[in-house]
């Protein structure tokens, strides 16, 4: 069987003690690549798409010289390709295997980079537990940018972090989208900065320094600074600023005075919707939120 095969090539057996069926997989095991077709096809004739897929998935990638004895990275896939079609696999089965050998293979994945599956990507970082720039720039290129920002933390590349999060924050639509998951990442679930150096270095027209004021201090933030109001008022809209005001009241009540019915109201003195907010919908929606808060998982 094949085994027996394998215990004949790492037995470093000489070459006039073995068939040529046997030198074929010692070339399959040792330099798939290299091959020529005539050997890749009897590969395929005496043991199958299976094994070469085993003996090919073994490394996870390969390098040849060209040019001036240059090491060029080769792909798998292509290491496969080659092999004929019956030998080809997805790249994401690909990964998959890689990950079941525990094999880690950067280079396979930064060279697919672009081609990956959103959710492929989120597993690669999630469940297999990759972690580089790249990746997270490629979360952020493609406007996830929460996890931009998350990975980009955890990289320590704050300034990456910042344009990523002021990105999620680029307008009303996206903060409201992404405003409890950027809080989230800048702060602890009692408010306070997890990163109060990077904070207090960001611009006063930063969206980012605008939001997390508006949630560290969001009386302050209704009461003291007209500049602050408009620029919640313009940056945010009316759903975000009445979410992250209430989650606020919600963390630290005692540190509010005001009620949050009157801080809600002073962000909008032209009508709107917080402007004409009642006490009742302030009462459910922070009913809702402890009811959120309290509920198990």
């Amino acid at each position: 069987g094949i085994m027996q095969l394998l215990q004949k090539i790492q037995g470093g057996e000489k070459p006039k003690q073995i068939s040529p069926r046997i030198h074929i997989l010692r070339d399959l095991f040792y330099q798939p690549g290299e091959m020529e077709k005539k050997a890749r096809e009897d590969c395929m004739k005496y043991f199958g798409p299976h094994v070469i897929q085993e003996f090919v998935l073994r490394k996870p990638d390969y390098k040849v010289l060209r040019g001036d004895q240059v090491e060029v990275y080769v792909d798998v896939l292509e290491v496969l390709a080659k092999f004929g079609n019956k030998a080809k696999m997805p790249r994401r089965a690909v990964l998959d295997c890689f990950h079941d050998q525990n094999i880690v293979s950067y280079s396979f994945v930064e060279f697919h980079l672009k081609s990956w599956r959103i959710q492929d990507l989120f597993d690669i970082v999630n469940k297999f537990g990759y972690l580089n720039e790249r990746l997270a720039g490629e979360f952020h290129r493609r406007n996830y940018y929460t996890k931009a920002t998350e990975l980009y933390l955890k990289l320590r590349r704050y300034d990456d972090a910042k344009n990523a999060s002021e990105d999620a924050l680029s307008t009303q639509g996206l903060s409201a989208q992404n405003a409890t998951k950027v809080r989230a990442l800048w702060l602890t679930n009692k408010n306070g900065s997890k990163y109060r150096n990077i904070q207090e270095k960001l611009r006063p027209e930063s969206r980012l320094r605008v939001f997390l004021l508006l949630c560290q201090e969001s009386e302050y933030a209704a009461t003291k600074n007209n500049s602050i109001i408009s620029a919640c008022a313009s940056y945010f809209g009316p759903s975000t600023i009445q979410h992250t005001v209430l989650t606020s009241y919600l963390i630290h009540p005692d540190k509010i005075k005001m009620d949050p019915v009157d801080i809600l109201r002073r962000f909008d003195k032209d009508g709107g919707p917080l402007g004409n907010i009642s006490e009742l919908e302030v009462l459910r929606e922070l009913g809702h939120f402890n009811f959120v808060l309290d509920t198990p998982g």
